[in-house]
């Protein structure tokens, strides 16, 4: 299997580490003198997920920072934002945040159609995942680039390594690999 991690299921996975990703993307923002980074994520049990809210409360945990979590329980992206909304809103000392997906991330960025870019562009803004908008909006939006490249290789000599063996005894693998922190304007 491969993005997603289900623990109860043995078998082989190659995952982006989104522990270590949004630990080393929340320490970026702390070695950069943001001390009130929020984290925008869903409300789900799903463990790609858990493991990226685990790096940014581990990394603000170690800083001694104050977390500033806000759970969307996903149903629509126009509702999604309006939460998004509402958390800028209400968290005014925020001077950072970070958005767990690249759909929240468009979700924020649809603050700016409404008139409300201050509340992204006051402040250092950080995507999980990268995709080619985020270069050329400005600011230009930091992001975690997920190794899709290094991703398929692996899916593939490990698929290879498994027709080639005798499945049944083989012990079951799992690859973590780390992804890169593409810095831009926006925590600049």
């Amino acid at each position: 299997l491969f993005a997603r991690y289900l623990p109860e299921l043995t078998a082989d996975y190659v995952l982006t580490d989104n522990n270590l990703a949004t630990y080393n993307a929340t320490q970026h923002l702390l070695d950069t003198g943001y001390n009130n980074i929020g984290f925008v994520t869903i409300d789900t049990q799903q463990q790609q997920m858990l493991d990226r809210l685990k790096g940014y409360t581990t990394a603000l945990e170690n800083a001694g920072a104050r977390q500033h979590i806000l759970k969307i329980k996903y149903t629509t992206s126009g509702a999604a934002t309006a939460c998004i909304k509402k958390f800028l809103l209400e968290k005014s000392e925020l001077d950072a945040v970070i958005f767990a997906s690249n759909y929240l991330t468009m979700d924020g960025l649809k603050l700016s159609r409404s008139g409300n870019e201050q509340l992204l562009n006051s402040r250092a803004v950080i995507s999980f995942d990268d995709f080619e908008l985020l270069e050329f909006i400005k600011p230009s939006i930091t992001a975690i680039e997920q190794p899709i490249q290094l991703l398929g290789e692996k899916i593939v000599k490990q698929l290879i390594k498994r027709l080639q063996s005798d499945i049944n005894t083989a012990k079951h693998e799992v690859f973590n690999i780390g992804a890169n922190l593409n810095i831009r304007q926006s925590t600049q």
